[in-house]
């Protein structure tokens, strides 16, 4: 074989690669209960579970495009309080996923995703403005 077709054979291999999808994120779901295994900085591990228990932060995010969120906030006393939200989630790519309250836009992205894991980075916050 000539050294022209192994050019030609090396750069048909490349374009083939580029279209395929390497981390797969796409082709797993979100729509499932995720509980908080872990946060350092902007990035939160999350481990799927069945449900969403009432005494952890996590998510839970349902086909129809909602989603319920319960987060802790420590007081002085370091007491756990743990409050609902809820809203509506989308996922942008196969990286990005928006979700949205009434009083805010939160935008992630999607570090890993297997079917037990899930790892965000929290990208920006963006409070809707208010009417007074």
């Amino acid at each position: 074989m000539s050294k022209k077709n192994y050019i030609w054979i090396i750069v048909m291999g490349f374009i083939s690669f580029s279209f395929i999808n390497i981390k797969g994120n796409d082709k797993i779901s979100l729509e499932k209960s995720w509980v908080l295994e872990s946060r350092i900085n902007d990035i939160s591990t999350y481990k799927s579970n069945k449900t969403l228990p009432k005494n952890c932060e996590g998510f839970e995010f349902s086909k129809n495009g909602t989603y319920l969120e319960i987060s802790d906030y420590a007081t002085r006393a370091k007491e756990h309080n743990y409050e609902i939200s809820n809203g509506t989630w989308e996922r942008k790519s196969d990286s990005i996923l928006i979700l949205r309250t009434e009083y805010f836009l939160q935008r992630y992205q999607i570090i890993k995703l297997t079917k037990n894991q899930l790892i965000l980075k929290r990208s920006n916050f963006k409070p809707k403005k208010t009417v007074l």
